[in-house]
C-alpha cells in the first residue's frame, strides 16, 4: 500500500498520566515522519485518556483507540496490531520513552542495511529510580557478524550474547509476518507474555538485523511497571507453560529444524530463569513438579551463553535442588543491586 507508513508504533495505555506526555512526545518529535502512532487506552480511570485525546486532536498521525474496561497490556497491544498498517511494528510501553529525535531515521537505515529483514533487534537503555540520566548503550557487533551473515548463525549470536530480548519492545518486526502467522500476545499468560511472543517470532522468522544504538528507554521499577513487583509463583506458572509449549513444538515438528534449534537456544535461558524463581519458593512445589522440571533439563545443553553453560555445569555437579537455590540467591543479589 503506497499510503501505508514505514512504522506503526503501538502504545498500550493504562493509568500512566505521570509518564504519558514524555512517552508520546518522544515519538512525535522524531525527524523521520513516516509513521503512525497507535495509542490504545485500556480503560484508564485517571486522566490518561484525556491526555491522549489532546495529542490526537493536534496530530493526525495518532490513531486513538479505547477499551471500555481494563483488559490488560496484551489485549491493548493486540488491538493496536489489528489497527496497524505500517510496514514495521514497534511497541512502546506507556511508562517508557525514546531518547533522541533521530531514533526512527537510524532504525530505517538499519532495516535497509539488512535488506528489510523479518525483525531488527536493538539494545535497550535503562532509567533506574534515583537516576537523572538513563544508561544508553552503544553496542556494535563483532566484525564477523553483519548483513551478509547466515540467518541461523546471526540470530544464535544475538540470543547467546543477550541481544535478543524477551521483551517485544527490544525489536521492530515486519507486520506482514505478524499477520501471516497471527503473532498475537497470549491473553492466557499473565506474566512473560512477551517471552512467548518472542518464541513464536523465532519459530516463523528467516531473517534478522541489528541496530547498535539504543533509543528505547526502559523505566525500571516505575510505580506502574510490572517489573516492580512480580509474584514468583505466578511467574513460575507462566514460565512452566512457555517451556512446556516449546517442548511440545519440538515433538510436533511443525517448524523447521533451524527454527527449533534457535528457539531451544532462547528457551534454554528462560529455563534458567524458571529454575531461579523455583529456588525462591522451593517448598511450594511437589515431587511431580520437580520430576517434570528435571525431565526438561536437557534444555541446558542447548544454550551457549555463559549463564546457561554455568547453570548446566552446576546442575550436573549438584543436581536440581541446590542449583535452583543458588540461582535464586544470585537473582536476589542482582535485584538488590539494581534497586540500589
Amino acid at each position: 500500500d503506497l499510503n501505508s507508513p514505514l512504522f506503526s508504533v503501538v502504545v498500550p495505555v493504562y493509568n500512566s498520566s505521570q509518564y504519558l506526555r514524555q512517552c508520546i512526545e518522544s515519538v512525535l518529535c522524531q525527524t523521520f515522519h513516516d509513521f503512525e502512532l497507535i495509542v490504545v487506552d485500556d480503560g484508564s480511570t485517571d486522566d490518561s485518556f484525556d491526555i491522549c485525546t489532546s495529542y490526537a486532536e493536534k496530530d493526525n498521525r495518532i490513531k486513538l483507540l479505547r477499551h471500555g474496561c481494563n483488559r490488560g497490556a496484551s489485549a491493548a497491544r493486540n488491538t493496536g496490531l489489528v489497527a496497524a498498517i505500517g510496514e514495521y511494528l514497534l511497541f512502546l510501553d506507556n511508562d517508557d520513552y525514546w531518547a533522541g529525535e533521530s531514533a526512527l531515521s537510524k532504525l530505517k537505515s538499519s532495516i535497509e542495511a539488512y535488506s528489510f529483514p523479518d525483525f531488527v533487534c536493538y539494545p535497550m537503555g535503562e532509567l533506574r529510580s534515583g537516576m537523572d540520566e538513563p544508561l544508553i548503550p552503544l553496542d556494535s557487533l563483532d566484525d564477523e557478524y553483519g548483513p551478509s551473515s547466515a540467518y541461523k548463525d546471526f540470530v544464535l549470536m544475538l540470543i547467546n550474547s543477550g541481544r535478543f530480548y524477551s521483551s517485544a519492545s527490544g525489536k521492530t518486526v515486519k507486520r506482514t509476518l505478524v499477520t501471516k502467522y497471527d503473532l498475537k500476545f497470549d491473553l492466557s499468560l499473565k506474566h512473560n507474555e512477551d517471552t512467548e511472543w518472542s518464541r513464536n517470532l523465532l519459530l516463523c522468522s528467516t531473517s534478522a538485523g541489528w541496530m547498535e544504538e539504543a533509543f528505547y528507554i526502559y523505566r525500571r521499577n516505575s510505580s506502574i511497571s510490572q517489573s516492580a513487583a512480580s509474584v514468583p509463583s505466578a511467574v513460575v506458572d507462566c514460565l512452566v507453560d512457555i517451556v512446556d509449549r516449546h517442548c511440545l513444538s519440538i515433538s510436533d515438528e511443525a517448524s523447521t529444524d533451524d527454527a527449533l534449534d534457535v528457539c531451544s537456544e532462547f528457551i534454554s535461558y528462560i529455563y534458567v530463569i524458571l529454575l531461579s524463581y523455583v529456588g525462591m519458593c522451593p517448598s511450594r512445589y511437589d515431587k511431580a513438579f520437580y520430576s517434570k522440571l528435571r525431565s526438561q533439563a536437557w534444555l541446558l545443553g542447548c544454550g551457549r551463553s555463559i549463564r546457561v553453560k554455568l547453570t548446566n555445569l552446576f546442575y550436573r555437579m549438584f543436581g536440581c535442588g541446590i542449583t535452583t537455590r543458588l540461582l535464586a540467591f544470585v537473582m536476589n543479589c542482582a535485584r538488590r543491586h539494581i534497586q540500589g
